[in-house]
């Protein structure tokens, strides 16, 4: 196969965006986009949401991503995209802690398959 880096320098201008959507179907622009699927906790979610801009996570109903479970604090972590396109989870002092593949964390660059637990909830970052 070749090499779709390659393929894309070679591309016209308007050609590059719908081709990278096609090597690529989770970027944005020239972005990676994560997301989240809830796999333990409530509310349980229907589908995975996005992980855009900056993004709180607690059981506050105003935290852009709110679970009321067990062990969440109010204002548990938050999320924060970065300039190459990552994504930074940070704990806010939380009373649980907020664990990322088993590991306590208070920061922690997320990867793809990541199991982030915060409480007696379960993230996937996909």
């Amino acid at each position: 196969m070749k090499n779709p880096f390659l393929l894309l320098e070679r591309a016209c201008s308007s050609c590059v965006e719908p081709l990278f959507d096609r090597l690529f179907p989770l970027a944005v622009g020239d972005r990676l986009t994560y997301r989240l699927r809830l796999v333990r906790g409530y509310p349980a979610w229907n589908e995975s949401r996005p992980l855009l801009g900056h993004l709180r996570i607690g059981r506050d109903p105003a935290c852009e991503l709110s679970l009321q479970s067990l062990g969440v604090s109010w204002h548990h972590g938050r999320f924060e995209r970065e300039e190459h396109g990552g994504v930074l989870y940070e704990d806010l002092g939380s009373t649980n802690g907020s664990f990322v593949n088993g590991q306590r964390v208070t920061q922690r660059r997320l990867l793809q398959g990541d199991v982030l637990r915060v409480g007696d909830c379960e993230l996937v970052v996909e």
